[in-house]
């Protein structure tokens, strides 16, 4: 069996360890052997490491044993990034906002649940984030608006909340025309 030692670096986990081969023949006295179920390896360590390996490693056979077929086997670890969610409440803008409309979004603000690996989430900025909801086309009514997030890679959208929001469209009043006929401005007197 393999002795593993160590802790992986941060953001990483044993995801498996394999032994190659499985099976080893050892030779020695019967009582020795009679009382020996395994055979370890020699400590292999995994102190800092952020990716798969593979070693080469001597059989720690007790005294009076000795490996007849092998005195090394291969052994394999491999990590996996260790993941989580996060969550960041962030401000929504409109895209594609004509200047000749009023665009009312039922919230300014929306909260984004993210997953990746640990890592990645400790990296993440939640000041660079934003929600944007595209209003090009919208008429004057009220209508749903999609969130979208650009989120750098490692990072997935889990959940938005509220999403969609609602957008109220709307023309702004009319401005006042001067009727004809009528003065521009009071008289003075009268």
């Amino acid at each position: 069996s393999p002795v593993i030692t160590g802790t992986p670096a941060d953001g990483f986990e044993i995801a498996a360890i394999t032994v190659d081969p499985t099976v080893v023949t050892v030779a020695g006295d019967a009582e020795q052997l009679a009382s020996l179920a395994r055979v370890d390896t020699v400590p292999v360590s995994t102190n800092g490491a952020s990716a798969d390996f593979t070693v080469e490693v001597d059989l720690a056979v007790p005294a009076g044993v000795v490996p007849v077929d092998a005195e090394q086997v291969t052994v394999t670890v491999q990590l996996r990034a260790v993941t989580g969610t996060r969550s960041f409440e962030v401000g929504v803008t409109l895209t594609g906002a004509r200047p000749d409309l009023i665009y009312a979004p039922s919230t300014d603000r929306v909260l984004l649940t993210l997953g990746g690996s640990i890592a990645d989430l400790d990296r993440l900025d939640g000041a660079t984030l934003v929600g944007r909801a595209d209003v090009a086309g919208l008429g004057v009514g009220t209508t749903e608006g999609e969130i979208e997030v650009t989120l750098p890679g490692g990072i997935s959208l889990v959940a938005i909340s509220p999403d969609p929001i609602e957008v109220a469209v709307s023309a702004p009043p009319p401005s006042p025309t001067p009727t004809p006929g009528s003065p521009a401005s009071p008289s003075p007197g009268g």
